[in-house]
């Protein structure tokens, strides 16, 4: 603890004055930070509002001198033609919206909610006609995909298991062509339910941020997450959910899949020599679910307009069912403003991605770099009245951060048994009243971080059945992270160490890293600082 005061105070004052400096105390501290925080906080915005025109050509500029610097692409054009009929259908709304909004008299808002609901109704009738043929379409089908149902439920049923041990009582299974999967659901006393399980017969695609992580060294992980697990064994890709918190954890919820479906049978069917059975089921999977994405692009482009329609029109008759309200019109005028900026950008670059000369491309880029240049001289123009102001205030708010670290620095802690050797404050934010800390080994790579924020967190309300030292609510917890609260301070705790990874392992670790008595008894920022 000492060396890592004594580290800290290092960087933040010259040695000399390390001993001879009086640091100010928790609530002194918070003085400072509040302080500091409100005044960084103004000020920001002032000199956001003096470099807003600056900022916007800038940003403008940028934008094209980008575009400009590639050869001229007809599938970008496109897609700035679709974002452009996209922002235009937004306004057209929004313009709606106020207009409805706009309206003060009570009694013209009461007839109109008469003409809204004709129209909700009217809109409502013409959806109705356009999806009935497709909800026939898709009665029909599903008779059609009885056979293929059966056998997707015999295939759950054959590789899906109920052991001994887990309070298992029911297991129900079906088929859904729909989709081309089996869905399995155990139940325990009660029917409450257990667990649930899908198993989606064809190699899904992969999703991008698919973990490098294999389960037993050869079934590949899709997905883990709190109470999830999605892999592939073989050419099925398995899942297990569950709502119990003792399973949730990714050490356990791993543990479930291995026991509620046979992995290795499934892994043996892509190499099984008679698993014709299975291929032609496989085939037909695909086909339905290939038909069912078929259909539902049909319903989607037939009723597009319709569900839109009746959407602008529940929109006009829930508005005009309220009261008159100024502050709604004031924000739908400022969401209209903003609307109108950015479709007039993106109109701006629709015509320059349209150039397909590159001679002229060069020319306007020129044009775009010289924008660009004078946008920044502006920029830092706008800002000149109040440089002297900013001097003064990033003064204070650096005082305040190195007061800000010195108190978390005697909170911390770097276990040489779990091999640490460092607890790093990398970040103190005196505006977001945030400070970031990771935690490293001797080869300075990060074992873990946490993220402590001067607040009641926002989070949602605290698990009843886990606790931090048996007294710090946690918030949520998932393989590799805690959420929690330490008096008036939320805290998010990270690590990326395999065997640190799961609840009781972070239950057991982050007291050792921090000293979450003294974190408690730190009063809340608000009520230590007095108000301006």
């Amino acid at each position: 603890m000492q060396a890592l005061q004594s580290a800290v105070l290092s960087v933040v004052l010259p040695l000399c004055l390390v001993s001879a400096y009086e640091w100010p105390n928790a609530v002194e501290t918070f003085q400072l930070v509040a302080a500091a925080s409100r005044k960084t906080t103004s000020l920001a915005a002032r000199e956001r509002e003096l470099t807003a025109d600056a900022t916007a050509r800038m940003t403008a500029a940028s934008a094209a001198d980008n575009l400009l610097g590639k050869p001229y692409d007809p599938k970008q054009a496109e897609g700035l033609k679709g974002q452009v009929a996209y922002l235009e259908g937004e306004q057209t709304r929004t313009r709606a919206q106020l207009a409805v909004a706009s309206i003060e008299s009570p009694e013209e808002r009461a007839e109109k909610v008469k003409e809204a609901t004709a129209e909700v109704e009217a809109a409502r009738q013409r959806l109705l006609d356009a999806t009935t043929p497709f909800r026939e379409e898709e009665q029909k089908t599903r008779k059609e995909q009885a056979p293929l149902a059966e056998a997707l439920k015999a295939f759950g049923e054959h590789f899906a298991r109920s052991p001994e041990g887990l309070g298992i009582e029911t297991m129900t299974v079906y088929g859904d062509p729909v989709s081309g999967m089996a869905v399995v659901t155990w139940h325990g006393a009660n029917r409450v339910q257990l667990f649930q399980g899908q198993l989606q017969l064809g190699e899904a695609p992969r999703r991008q941020d698919e973990q490098k992580q294999l389960l037993a060294g050869k079934y590949p992980i899709i997905l883990l997450s709190l109470g999830t697990v999605r892999l592939m064994a073989g050419s099925v890709q398995a899942m297990v959910s569950t709502p119990r918190p003792e399973w949730r954890d990714g050490n356990h919820v791993q543990n479930l899949v291995t026991k509620l479906f046979d992995l290795e049978g499934l892994l043996a069917l892509s190499t099984a020599a008679d698993s014709d059975a299975y291929r032609a089921t496989v085939a037909q999977a695909v086909a339905a679910v290939k038909q069912t994405a078929d259909r539902s692009a049909r319903l989607r482009e037939a009723t597009g307009k319709e569900r839109q329609a009746l959407t602008d029109a529940t929109m006009r008759l829930n508005e005009l069912s309220r009261p008159f309200d100024p502050e709604l019109v004031a924000g739908l005028e400022r969401q209209l403003a903003s609307q109108e900026r950015g479709l007039a950008g993106r109109r701006a670059m629709l015509e320059l991605a349209l150039i397909e000369d590159p001679a002229q491309r060069a020319t306007k880029r020129e044009q775009a770099k010289a924008e660009m240049d004078q946008a920044r001289k502006d920029w830092n123009e706008a800002k000149v009245p109040l440089r002297s102001e900013r001097v003064a205030v990033d003064a204070e708010r650096r005082v305040a951060e190195f007061a800000f670290w010195h108190l978390l620095a005697g909170v911390l802690e770097a276990p040489t048994e779990l091999g640490i050797v460092e607890a790093d404050i990398t970040n103190a934010s005196v505006a977001a009243k945030q400070i970031s800390v990771s935690w490293r080994d001797v080869r300075q790579a990060k074992l873990a971080s946490a993220e402590l924020t001067f607040a009641r967190s926002p989070d949602s309300a605290p698990r009843k059945d886990t606790e931090l030292a048996g007294k710090y609510p946690v918030l949520s917890v998932s393989p590799g992270y805690i959420g929690f609260q330490v008096g008036n301070v939320a805290v998010r705790f990270n690590t990326s160490k395999a065997e640190w990874q799961g609840t009781d392992q972070l239950l057991e670790l982050v007291p050792k890293l921090m000293d979450l008595d003294t974190i408690a008894g730190w009063p809340a920022m608000e009520a230590a600082t007095p108000q301006p």
